[in-house]
Formats: C-alpha cells, structure tokens, sequence
C-alpha cells in the first residue's frame, strides 16, 4: 500500500487525483508515518523551490542598487573630467598654434591631455561596463 500512495504522492500535491482518490490517499497519511513524513518533506521541498524563494535577499539586492548609484556617480564624474580634459586641450592646441612656443614645448603640452583625454575615456569605459552589467543582472531577476 505505501508504495502505491509514494508514487501519487506527487499527483495529489499537483491537484491530479480525483476527489475519491485524494480522499482515500489523505486517509492513509494520517495513519502512516512514514509516508507522511514524506508527503510533508515533498511539500518543503516544492516550497523551497517556489520563484520567490529563489529570487535574491533583501540585503543582495540592496548591495545591487548601490552599486548601481555608485557607478552612475562614477560615470557622471568621469563625463565631467573628460569634458574639463578636452576644453583644456582644445584651450592648449589654440595656445600652442597661436603663440610662439618651441616644438617639443609644443608637443609635451598637446601630448600630456591627449594621454589624460585617452585614460579618461577608458576608464569612463570601463565603469559604463560595470553600470550595465549590473542592469543587466537586475533585469535577468526581475528585481
């Protein structure tokens, strides 16, 4: 009889068993113990299973959000560096062309914003990458 009743343990919890059979199947795990122990250790299981167990704690969506912010920060400050970056070296390029400078004055003075321009960007690059891998992650979970 036990082993009848595990086998349709799953159906009953899945609402696929008539009502007689539902019925005689209950009966039976109120008089067996080790086939309620099971019937209660399959509905743990399903439990533990349900989409808003799996989905991310409080606290991980938390540090998610934040570093979120904190990115979109970083990706304003850079924005703002690399702008101040290229007036700077557009106001040296005019002042270097209009003014009477010797040339390796010329090109010390050019070269140095344009490496500054070019670590700017990519750090402004690899932040922005940051930004929307963490999008991405809280789309994917539906947070």
């Amino acid at each position: 009889m036990c082993s009848e009743v595990e086998e349709k343990l799953e159906l009953l919890l899945e609402g696929q068993v008539s009502a007689d059979e539902a019925q005689s199947l209950l009966d039976h795990l109120r008089t067996c113990k080790n086939c309620s122990i099971l019937y209660e250790q399959l509905i743990e299981i399903r439990s533990l299973l349900m989409p808003e167990n799996i989905l991310p704690s409080a606290r991980i969506q938390e540090n998610l959000y934040k570093n979120i912010a904190v990115s979109s920060f970083y990706i304003l400050l850079i924005a703002i560096m690399i702008l101040i970056t290229i007036g700077i070296f557009l106001f040296q390029i005019k002042t270097a062309l209009l003014h009477p400078l010797p040339v390796g004055f010329k090109f010390f003075f050019i070269s140095g914003n344009l490496i500054l321009l070019i670590t700017f960007l990519w750090l402004f690059k690899e932040v922005w990458q940051d930004f929307i891998y963490g999008i991405t992650k809280l789309t994917k979970r539906g947070i």
